[in-house]
């Protein structure tokens, strides 16, 4: 694995169950737009991992 997909796994390790499968979720439903290259983008894993975990706090809002 490489060292950008290494770092990927430790942050989701972190991440607790709920968290884990909110990110299972979003990586499910998926669907390739004009914006996003690849999931990775989708995910903002780009960002250092930083808009995933605002992603996921978007979603959890929604759940209330």
């Amino acid at each position: 694995m490489t060292e950008q997909v290494k770092k990927i796994m430790e942050e989701v390790e972190k991440l607790s169950q709920k968290e884990q499968a909110q990110l299972v979720e979003a990586l499910l439903s998926f669907k390739k737009k004009p914006g996003n290259k690849s999931i990775l983008d989708f995910l903002g894993i780009y960002n250092g991992g930083k808009a995933l975990y605002s992603r996921l706090d978007r979603n959890s809002i929604y759940e209330k």
